[in-house]
């Protein structure tokens, strides 16, 4: 079962809330046919449910037998996954905010990320001049070896390991994810997701995202809320954008690691770019608005407006913020 598939398909045609009631999980789309697991097949009364709600899409319903320890496990992954997925559907939402790393952390020296015995690190280095972004140099020294061995790791040399097996890999997404006893770490690749490593002692695990934080100079605390940090490195003389999620999760501390480069990284850059254009448009058009309304009260009201003034400095620093941004934006 590709379970990451099947989230996604829960998001955009069968609600949680209904899969739950009906027992019921969309696993595929082949097709125009939607691949359904059922605990029970041979409950036809749940298809007259279903077709409605699928009939914009048209797709015609295949049944599969699904197991009930099996799809209890799926409703609770989701569940989680669902915490550490509401920055894709909320990415820029204020109550979250993002810590951004270019290039002013970690010059000219070395993350505590290292194991200087065997001369293993994370290095930031400044690179040339024409690329305004620090080097992020990964070298792993098992990445012959089964992935069960990077459990017997110190948790600063498993960091290192398992960013040069995901970036080797074409890995786009790292999740540590916290069970009541232990922890394990999933990941992903071309949308389909895959146990790498099971029953971590809580020990490591918490030493994991304790190397995360550290990597970006994040507190180590357990957080209270989720948090998010974006850092941008270059690897193999090309852009790659770090997005690190700390959530806290129903055993405790979570942690999910994004990498982005190549189409990817345009893709998500590019929408990151329009989504604040037009909202930075929105509060432009808000303004405006007031002001008109400012104009029109004033021809009526003798009272002074007090805010005219602290508004025509506020415009003078805006400028300079967008001279600076224009000035300062990072080029590749």
């Amino acid at each position: 079962m590709n379970v990451e598939q099947t989230f996604q398909l829960i998001d955009s045609l069968l609600p949680y809330e209904i899969c739950s009631y009906h027992q019921i999980l969309p696993l595929a789309v082949q097709g125009e046919s939607l691949i359904l697991g059922m605990v029970d097949p041979k409950n036809v009364s749940v298809l007259d449910y279903v077709r409605p709600i699928l009939k914009p899409k048209n797709y015609f319903i295949k049944r599969r037998t699904l197991e009930g320890k099996v799809y209890q496990e799926v409703l609770a992954k989701y569940k989680e996954y669902q915490k550490l997925q509401r920055v894709e559907e909320n990415e820029e939402d204020d109550s979250v905010p993002t810590v951004i790393f270019g290039n002013e952390s970690l010059k000219g020296k070395e993350s505590v990320l290292k194991d200087s015995a065997a001369n293993v690190a994370v290095k930031a280095d400044p690179v040339r001049a024409s690329l305004d972004i620090q080097l992020l140099e990964v070298k792993s020294r098992y990445a012959s070896s089964p992935a069960t061995m990077l459990a017997q790791l110190p948790p600063h040399e498993m960091v290192l390991e398992l960013f040069g097996r995901s970036l080797s890999q074409n890995i786009t997404q790292l999740l540590l994810e916290r069970q009541q006893t232990n922890g394990r770490i999933i990941w992903s690749r071309n949308g389909r997701s895959q146990l790498l490593l099971d029953r971590l002692p809580l020990p490591l695990f918490q030493g994991l995202i304790h190397e995360l934080k550290r990597l970006t100079d994040f507190p180590v605390r357990p957080v209270d809320k989720p948090r998010k940090v974006e850092m941008l490195r270059l690897y193999e003389n090309k852009p790659l954008l770090l997005r690190l999620r700390f959530v806290p999760g129903q055993f405790g501390e979570q942690a999910a690691v994004q990498l982005f480069r190549g189409q990817l990284l345009q893709k998500y850059q590019k929408s990151q770019m329009a989504k604040l254009s037009q909202e930075i448009m929105q509060i432009t058009g808000l303004l405006e608005q007031k002001l008109r309304q400012a104009s029109a009260r004033s021809q009526i009201n003798p009272e002074k407006i007090a805010a005219l003034g602290d508004l025509q400095k506020s415009f003078a620093q805006m400028n300079r913020s967008v001279e600076m941004i224009k000035n300062s934006q990072v080029k590749w």
